[in-house]
């Protein structure tokens, strides 16, 4: 949902960041659970790259578990 929304609200050219933080706000954890449902949103997103939706520009990885989750994915909309 969160990354299908950012999609959806991003203009052709555009770049959006989708964050940990965005997916708390729609009611996630912050732990291992929260971190692996941002992982699906994620894997939307780079199942849209594959369809030449989007580029993928970089990711972050968390360091507050030491587990390098990614908690920020910034991404560029090509159509």
């Amino acid at each position: 949902m969160l990354a299908t929304n950012a999609y959806d609200a991003t203009a052709v050219g555009a770049n959006r960041t989708i964050t940990m933080a965005d997916l708390v706000a729609l009611g996630a954890r912050t732990d291992a659970a929260g971190y692996v449902r941002f992982a699906q949103e994620i894997e939307l997103l780079e199942q849209m790259e594959i369809e030449g939706k989007l580029k993928i520009d970089w990711r972050h990885p968390e360091t507050s578990t030491g587990k390098r989750y990614t908690d920020m994915v910034r991404f560029t909309r090509l159509r």
